[in-house]
């Protein structure tokens, strides 16, 4: 089920699937079960308002350290 704000964002819940973890202390391995997490998804509309583009461009080559 899809939550919208039209002109903002929409908001959909989706599962997260189960894992293996492994406890750094005991090294022992656990199963996570599936969890449930909110999607965020920003509207078009709101972008074109922020006047933000689909690729941001980023610096060239690594950065330096000081």
């Amino acid at each position: 089920r899809r939550t919208y704000f039209r002109g903002f964002a929409s908001f959909v819940k989706k599962i997260r699937p189960g894992r293996k973890y492994r406890h750094p202390k005991t090294g022992e391995i656990i199963q996570l079960p599936p969890r449930p997490y909110i999607d965020f998804t920003v509207s078009p509309a709101f972008l074109k308002t922020l006047g933000v583009t689909k690729t941001t461009p980023r610096p060239a080559g690594r950065r330096k350290r000081k």
